[in-house]
């Protein structure tokens, strides 16, 4: 039961979304000024392995759940020339709503991932990419949502052409002289 959940779910995420709009949402991370990543609660996982994967590529990636303060303080300066990234599934939080929102409101491209078109948070998108969680347990499954957000990261990865290169090379450097493998 869980194996068939997870094919349909991993469908879902293949067959609901256009490659137009990944292509879209990569312009928008190689393009815009700032990039921001933001999801909470069970959704923290997902936009935490995001941010590490665009900030490993990309330069001004901000988490926008850094601890040390509000999402809104996080996004007090986003603007029409930056982007962010928004993960929100069942129970949706109202704080991601309010995110979009300010972050829409900034006039900044908002692109979610979500479970349907209906949620809350969509009526923010400029992109929107939808992904069954669907799951036989109380938690949701996240396996199609990894599949989205590693094309993201795969298509910006392909679009900057190892441009970044050095900075890989100097995160290895100081990785290995930690032992942080």
């Amino acid at each position: 039961q869980y194996a068939l959940s997870v094919q349909e779910n991993i469908y879902s995420a293949i067959s609901n979304n256009r490659r137009e709009d990944y292509e879209r949402a990569v312009d928008a991370f190689v393009n815009s000024r700032n990039k921001y990543v933001y999801g909470s609660r069970a959704n923290f996982g997902l936009a935490s392995n995001t941010y590490f994967l665009m900030k490993c590529m990309l330069e001004n990636v901000y988490f926008a759940n850094n601890p040390a303060a509000s999402p809104f303080d996080n996004l007090a300066d986003i603007s029409d020339r930056d982007c962010i990234l928004l993960f929100s599934f069942p129970r949706y939080s109202s704080t991601c709503e309010y995110a979009a929102d300010m972050a829409s409101k900034a006039g900044a491209t908002v692109i979610t991932i979500t479970d349907r078109r209906s949620a809350p948070v969509a009526a923010y998108a400029s992109i929107a990419f939808t992904v069954d969680v669907s799951s036989p347990f109380f938690f949701n499954s996240f396996v199609g949502v990894q599949h989205v957000l590693e094309t993201l990261c795969a298509g910006v990865s392909r679009r900057i052409k190892g441009a970044n290169a050095e900075k890989l090379k100097n995160i290895d450097k100081y990785l290995d002289i930690l032992k942080l493998y």
